[in-house]
């Protein structure tokens, strides 16, 4: 019993400090982020900004469905299996919600990319804007697998690497974007700003991915890909449709 309640103990105290860290990455990185955006949008001008802005509005509107609540369930599961010793079935839990991060990040990327030229043309009637839409789509693609990395990591109480992702991922993105906006690339250099620094993050929130997909290879466990893949699904589904009603 006493040592029970020296485990919640530490659980508690364990908690309360990753909590503490996200708070402050959060803070900072929405400070970081904000000054980018008043600099970009002082250097673009009114006109230049609205079209940016309405290039993004169709790859913001399928990021809603980008995660699909399998960021939380992976948070879940991974805790979970981590309090209860199940190393076996975390590389399983990994392996599926990287083939369910991948599979919906390129099928909407495809949607928004294909349809880019139907948007711009009949929805917004600028043509202008069919390649910047094109071009944002990757933003799909690099934001699902940087959210796929915050939840394992959040998952594996590594709080501070998550938030040292997302502070590197705003710092990045608040300085890319005015440079290249200042040096005369205008909205493209604004489009450059926002993929390169989510593309590289996402990228190295991959590669940590793997570092620890290496360490939990040598244990076996008793639950397969398959089920895995429907208790994500089925956790995930509830936090889904909430989120899209809401």
């Amino acid at each position: 019993m006493l040592k029970l309640d020296q485990d919640l103990g530490g659980i508690l105290k364990q908690s309360a400090k990753g909590s503490f860290i996200l708070m402050i990455g959060q803070i900072l990185s929405t400070l970081i982020l904000a000054i980018g955006v008043l600099i970009v949008a002082n250097l673009l001008g009114q006109e230049d900004f609205g079209l940016l802005n309405t290039a993004m509005a169709p790859v913001s509107i399928a990021m809603i469905f980008q995660d699909m609540g399998v960021n939380s369930a992976l948070i879940k599961y991974i805790s979970q299996n981590r309090f209860e010793k199940n190393r076996g079935n975390l590389k399983v839990f990994l392996e599926s919600g990287l083939v369910l991060t991948f599979i919906t990040s390129f099928l909407l990327a495809g949607v928004v990319f294909v349809s880019s030229g139907y948007l711009a043309e009949k929805v917004y009637g600028i043509v202008e804007l069919s390649p910047l839409i094109r071009y944002l789509s990757l933003l799909i693609i690099g934001q699902s697998f940087l959210t796929t990395a915050y939840g394992i990591t959040v998952g594996y109480e590594r709080m501070g690497l998550r938030s040292g992702l997302q502070i590197f991922y705003n710092f990045m993105k608040s300085i890319a974007a005015p440079i290249l906006v200042y040096i005369g690339y205008g909205v493209f250099g604004a489009i450059l700003g926002e993929l390169v620094p989510v593309l590289i993050t996402g990228g190295l929130g991959l590669f940590f991915i793997l570092l620890i997909y290496l360490k939990e290879r040598e244990y076996s466990g008793s639950l397969s890909f398959v089920d895995a893949t429907k208790m994500i699904v089925g956790y995930s589904s509830p936090l889904f449709f909430s989120r899209v009603l809401t």
